[in-house]
């Protein structure tokens, strides 16, 4: 089995500087288009979170995949489809460099 065999059976998107993150098996075709990076996050950017960014007539906007799956952002255009803040239950795991964003 190949690299990309195994992250669509184990649900992973790849991210930048080497980062998976994992998702629902319903979330994998729809989040898996986009190219998603490994954003710092957290006190001393230490965390990670899985974003994207897009360029649109206002500036650069960023496009974070918990909002996208919590419905409260929309991936394509990053309009805001509901306010909120979005928390994980787990922190990203620094060892295996892995954020888990099932629901």
């Amino acid at each position: 089995m190949d690299e990309e065999e195994r992250l669509v059976r184990e649900c992973l998107i790849a991210l930048t500087q080497g980062w998976t993150v994992r998702v629902d098996p319903w979330w994998h075709p729809l989040l898996r288009g986009y190219r998603w990076q490994a954003r710092p996050a957290g006190h001393g950017g230490r965390g990670r979170y899985a974003g994207r960014s897009l360029r649109t007539p206002r500036g650069q906007v960023c496009v974070a995949m918990a909002r996208v799956i919590l419905g409260c952002q929309a991936a394509d255009t990053s309009a805001v489809l509901r306010p909120g803040k979005v928390g994980l239950w787990e922190m990203p795991d620094l060892a295996t460099q892995r954020i888990d964003l099932r629901e």
